[in-house]
């Protein structure tokens, strides 16, 4: 008894010693309040709305992830990289100019380009009428984008904790407690654009109160230099971004053009169950592994024996929910959201291979930020998104079977992250010969 006693005893302490640790924890209370309300109101929304009307929603949802992936110009992320404040005040104010001026600009494209989105996907043209929420969406996300960026820079690690709540208890807010009355898509969408104005205005008032003062330290002389200095997260971080968010929200389009807006929200609540349980530590873990492995190359620690170990350490963590996923969700799904969405718990098990996978990648991708690997990436992405395209259009032109095709999407997507795992290894092993940013 007492040697299992030293042990915990041992662990606790390491723990506490552990500042990546703690903030990591410091940063997922908020993702847990925020995944627990999303859990809870998953089964009220199954039940008020159809897969229709949440097919719909996904394809909105996936349009906005697209173009948020690029809408700040990527110059949100180097917030996080400069030593003084001043500089990285330029660097957050540039990157909200960009966001401005690209929702603007995607408003103009969706506009001229949607008969042809809706004759694609085959979307109801009645929600035509919602599409100018697009570019506003997108520009409030690329506002929290570029405050997300900042409070990891300052620490601040709680006020991100509290946006997520904001997000979550909003949306859910609307989408049931409107959608109770009017359980229309309407109701969802306009849940969405709340949310995303919600943590968005919470991390403002937060910047406003703390930091406002630092907005006088602003030049356009700087914005531009910084603009030329971090241009690679322009030109190619933003292609990286937009081609991975392609491949992400690829299966949406495509379920959506050939099988219609049902298998599209079957699949959309296959993926947000799996995802919400690691969802309450994933976006912490990127933020805070970001930060901390500035931190280690700024020093010339060691990337590559911290990688490993973060490699480790969630595939420890993750290893059995997972196992348990795969082998109870058809159940779970008819328990929880009711027999007909069994069809959701059958794709989330071809699903959980990659899922992990894709979990285990999801920090360690940012080393690619911080030692300018944008360029390799990009291919790596490129390769992802054709690869799982063309295996999906392989299985539907074969088959013509939706869950056929979602497992084929699975197997892809686990052996890209497989071959990725490697290249982030390798680069890790390597930093200190690479020439990043000129240096």
């Amino acid at each position: 008894m007492n040697t299992i006693g030293s042990i915990i005893q041992s662990k606790i302490v390491k723990i506490r010693q552990s500042k990546f640790i703690r903030n990591v924890i410091t940063t997922s209370l908020g993702v847990i309040a925020a995944q627990i309300l999303l859990i809870v109101v998953s089964p009220l929304l199954t039940r008020l709305y159809t897969p229709s009307q949440l097919g719909v929603l996904a394809v909105f949802t996936s349009i906005y992830s697209v173009c948020i992936s690029f809408i700040n110009g990527r110059y949100q992320v180097p917030i996080v990289i400069p030593d003084q404040d001043d500089e990285a005040i330029n660097i957050f104010t540039l990157s909200l100019l960009v966001a401005l001026i690209l929702s603007v600009l995607t408003g103009v494209v969706l506009c001229m380009a949607s008969p042809a989105l809706f004759r694609i996907f085959h979307i109801d043209q009645n929600i035509k009428k919602w599409l100018f929420l697009v570019p506003v969406v997108t520009f409030l996300g690329g506002v929290f984008e570029s405050l997300n960026a900042w409070f990891v820079r300052q620490k601040k690690y709680w006020y991100l904790s509290g946006a997520k709540v904001s997000h979550s208890a909003s949306m859910s807010l609307v989408q049931v407690g409107v959608g109770y009355f009017y359980p229309t898509t309407a109701s969802l969408i306009v849940g969405r654009v709340v949310a995303e104005g919600a943590r968005s205005g919470f991390l403002a008032v937060g910047m406003i109160r703390r930091y406002r003062g630092l907005f006088g330290k602003v030049r356009r002389s700087i914005m531009g230099r910084l603009a030329i200095k971090y241009k690679d997260f322009l030109i190619y971080e933003s292609a990286l971004t937009a081609v991975k968010s392609l491949a992400v929200e690829g299966p949406v389009f495509f379920l959506t053009a050939v099988y219609g807006t049902s298998t599209a929200g079957f699949y959309m609540l296959s993926v947000r169950v799996i995802n919400s349980p690691f969802s309450i530590l994933q976006l912490s873990m990127n933020q805070v592994f970001y930060r901390e492995i500035v931190e280690r190359h700024n020093k010339k620690q060691d990337l590559y024996g911290f990688v490993k170990k973060t490699y480790l350490g969630l595939f420890k963590l993750s290893i059995v929910p997972h196992v348990v996923a795969l082998l109870t969700m058809p159940l779970i799904f008819k328990w929880v959201f009711g027999p007909t969405w069994v069809v959701s718990g059958n794709m989330t098990q071809w699903m959980v291979p990659a899922l992990l996978m894709s979990f285990l990648n999801s920090p360690v991708t940012t080393i690619s930020q911080v030692l300018n690997r944008q360029k390799m990436l990009l291919f790596s992405a490129a390769v992802q998104f054709v690869l799982t395209t063309g295996a999906m259009w392989a299985s539907a032109s074969l088959f013509h079977d939706p869950m056929i095709t979602v497992a084929s999407l699975g197997i892809c997507l686990a052996i890209y992250h497989a071959f990725l795992m490697i290249y982030l290894l390798k680069i890790a092993k390597n930093a200190y010969s690479l020439n990043v940013y000129g240096s």
